[in-house]
């Protein structure tokens, strides 16, 4: 027994002499066939090769994070804070609101809301006693958009078609005299509510207690097709919309 584990170790123990001879076989086979070169070179090859490889997978790599990059910077300009256009807005300091001077089309801002300040556009401006500010034709002007005032930070939109005081009833609104007072102003999406104020007013009837002679209607424009929701007005998507406008 012990024999047989003595003789059943020795092919686990190459003597010296064979792992000489396996030494110098592999020497020889590699200086005639020229493959162990070949092997010794393809690791190093693999690795020099690996280098310009990586090198030129980095420059791909780069260029497509420089891709990305590029675009995700639209997106970054489409989330950024709006600006109004440099040539169509006024700002006035000192003045919250500050619409004096401000004509149709015109920027006027910023105005403190909510926390937030913002800007507005000025659709319309009406000047002249109460009784002569009416909304007779006002829908029929603004067909396909829904009017929408800058100054409730929630609105009421409603998908059908209306016009006239049946469409300022949809419409959180605010008007504000030349100024810089809020005039008037309700949620009027409410039910039933009274229509104490609106843009443009709607008749002889309103209240007009800083007996204003000259109202500047702020307004922000929705899709008519819109669902019927709540919307928040300080949305990307509506800042989207009031830059088209601008």
């Amino acid at each position: 027994m012990a024999g047989r584990g003595s003789w059943s170790a020795r092919p686990r123990t190459a003597p010296p002499a064979v792992a000489l001879s396996a030494a110098l076989i592999f020497t020889v086979l590699t200086a005639l066939t020229g493959c162990g070169s070949g092997d010794s070179g393809g690791p190093a090859d693999d690795t020099a090769g690996g280098s310009p490889a990586a090198a030129a997978e980095s420059p791909g790599e780069s260029a497509g994070q420089d891709g990305q990059d590029g675009q995700e910077q639209p997106a970054g300009e489409d989330t950024d804070e709006f600006q109004p256009p440099d040539l169509a807005h006024k700002q006035f300091e000192g003045r919250e609101p500050a619409l004096e001077n401000l004509g149709e089309g015109d920027w006027g801002g910023p105005f403190p809301h909510a926390g937030a300040e913002f800007w507005a556009l000025v659709h319309h401006t009406y000047t002249g006693s109460p009784e002569d500010l009416t909304a007779e034709g006002f829908g029929e002007a603004f067909a396909g958009l829904r009017p929408v005032h800058l100054f409730m930070s929630f609105v009421h939109v409603g998908g059908e078609e209306l016009t006239g005081v049946d469409l300022l009833k949809q419409t959180g609104s605010a008007v504000w005299s030349a100024d810089g007072e809020q005039a008037m102003g309700a949620d009027l999406g409410d039910e039933g509510a009274a229509l104490p104020g609106g843009c443009p007013p709607g008749g002889a009837e309103r209240d007009y207690a800083l007996g204003v002679e000259e109202v500047i209607c702020m307004t922000y424009f929705l899709p008519a097709d819109a669902e019927p929701a709540e919307v928040s007005l300080f949305t990307g998507q509506e800042n989207e919309l009031r830059w088209r406008l601008g």
